[in-house]
């Protein structure tokens, strides 16, 4: 199955290279979400569920008067379980357009036959626009209003033929039986209701399935698996080696492993095998090795919007200000412009009303911090962000981790890998950094 899975991504991204002007240097990032728009079978032709509603995954048919097809208290919903919940009825084959509580047939649409897909394959464009989504799509024929994903937003395509419209959420090849996350990294159980996220561990299933944290690294065996991390689809550069944690390097297989602790310790010694060893040496091709992997082109997050003051949040542009007090009076109300009711996950950089990922939030708040420590010392060795050089900072700011614990302090850090000592802030909450290189240590504080 795994072999079939990497065979599947190569074939994705050569349709993709085709259609796209810029590709990313380094590896495929979107692989399983370009497999679940191009190759995946598991689709519903648009024109069922005429009637009802289609959950998530666009497999199944509910009443319309569930509101909401499947998912947590289902079973409280009008229509009851029998119409609302997916597992009532999970292999009821709908009869016919008309038909509710059913399962979808599975022959696929070509969604977006008379338009363009963005990058991300999530929303379509009419061909007028040129590019869906991106860089000026407000100046393309056909203005912001069909031409960039952040102004379509949720207006789900009602057949083949729309444009200026969200494709369905389709199944992915993996996790046919469970749910994704929102990072579409991992698969729960169906009964989890959502994937990951605030209060998982008191779903239906528990943090041991419907916890991303707890589920971990096991990997997903199979398409049928749960409670599992689905096979990270492999990178166009270093086909012969072993890509880092960060993804920012390419070790010989014969390291089992690349950088961590005890890299120097393996085949080919820390030369090959210890990313700080490697450095800046670049990788000619794809199958070089003990090299740095090209870095990707910067993303301009919230182009459209603006952003809150801790740089990790994203406000509609009409607020004026995003955040702070006053928030809901403003033009767009609380839903657009205060942080605490914007939580959905920005898609890609022309979205807005959204919280940035977690590893952008992390380099911005990175650069704030740095920025803060130079306004209020001048002292550019202590604040200036060549800090922690070799390592990762914590949220706010104050103390550098190992780069290998991938996230600095927070919930379950003694579990990654550097251990508690590299990984958690309080282990070594007051051993000062001694220069730009150290790590596991707190920032210097500007007098």
């Amino acid at each position: 199955m795994l072999a079939m899975f990497s065979m599947l991504v190569l074939v994705v991204s050569g349709v993709e290279s085709n259609q796209e002007t810029e590709e990313d240097a380094s590896f495929l990032i979107q692989g399983a979400r370009s497999i679940k728009v191009h190759v995946d079978q598991n689709l519903s032709a648009p024109q069922m569920c005429k009637a009802g509603i289609l959950n998530k995954k666009g497999t199944h048919c509910c009443a319309a008067s569930c509101d909401v097809c499947g998912g947590e208290g289902c079973g409280g919903r009008l229509g009851g379980a029998e119409q609302c919940c997916v597992g009532q009825f999970a292999d009821n084959i709908c009869a016919n357009d008309d038909s509710v509580a059913c399962k979808l047939p599975t022959p696929p649409p070509m969604w977006c036959k008379h338009g363009i897909l963005n990058k991300k394959s999530t929303h379509c464009c009419p061909e007028s626009c040129g590019t869906c989504g991106g860089e000026g799509c407000g100046s393309q024929p056909g203005g912001a209003g069909q031409c960039c994903v952040g102004h379509i937003g949720n207006n789900t395509c009602a057949d083949d033929d729309s444009v200026a419209c969200k494709l369905p959420e389709q199944p992915h090849w993996f996790c046919k039986h469970g749910i994704l996350n929102k990072k579409s990294t991992h698969c729960c159980p169906d009964s989890c209701g959502t994937c990951g996220g605030e209060g998982c561990g008191s779903r239906l299933g528990g943090a041991g399935q419907c916890c991303v944290g707890h589920i971990g690294s096991k990997t997903c065996a199979d398409d049928d698996s749960v409670a599992c991390k689905l096979p990270t689809p492999p990178p166009m550069w270093c086909k012969h080696g072993i890509v880092n944690k960060k993804r920012s390097h390419c070790c010989p297989e014969s390291c089992g492993e690349c950088g961590g602790e005890g890299c120097g310790s393996r085949p080919g010694g820390a030369g090959q095998c210890c990313v700080g060893h490697i450095g800046n040496n670049t990788c000619a091709d794809d199958g070089s090795v003990a090299c740095k992997l090209p870095e990707e082109p910067q993303k301009v997050w919230c182009k459209n919007g603006i952003l809150n003051p801790k740089n990790d949040t994203c406000c509609s542009a009409s607020c004026g200000t995003c955040g702070g007090e006053g928030c809901g009076g403003r033009d767009g109300g609380a839903s657009t412009c205060c942080v605490s009711h914007i939580t959905d996950e920005c898609g890609d950089e022309d979205s807005v009303v959204c919280k940035l990922p977690p590893l952008e939030a992390a380099k911005r708040i990175k650069a704030h911090a740095a920025d803060h420590l130079q306004n209020l010392g001048g002292v550019q060795n202590l604040s200036a962000p060549q800090m922690c050089k070799a390592g990762i900072l914590n949220k706010k700011g104050t103390h550098c981790c190992a780069a290998s614990c991938d996230v600095c302090g927070g919930e379950g850090c003694g579990g990654r890998d550097g251990g508690a000592g590299q990984c958690c802030v309080g282990q070594f909450a007051d051993n000062i950094c001694a220069n730009d290189d150290s790590v596991a240590c707190k920032l210097p504080t500007p007098p």
